[in-house]
């Protein structure tokens, strides 16, 4: 079935305010993320430094 009276103005000018809004939380999403990806500690992996090589296989040293 589809809608009795399609008014695709009126529809465009009634669903602007939320496709706005569904846009900005998309844009807000992408810069929180962003951010959270800036500002996270990378160093809590273990450091080369730590890391030994033993017949090709890197192996966690225990010092």
């Amino acid at each position: 079935m589809s809608a009795p009276d399609t008014n695709i103005d009126r529809q465009t000018r009634r669903h602007w305010p939320a496709i706005l809004g569904i846009s900005a939380a998309i844009l807000l999403g992408i810069v929180i993320g962003l951010f959270i990806a800036s500002v996270m500690d990378v160093e809590d992996g273990p450091q080369m430094s730590e890391i030994e090589l033993q017949n090709g296989v890197a192996v966690m040293s225990d010092g």
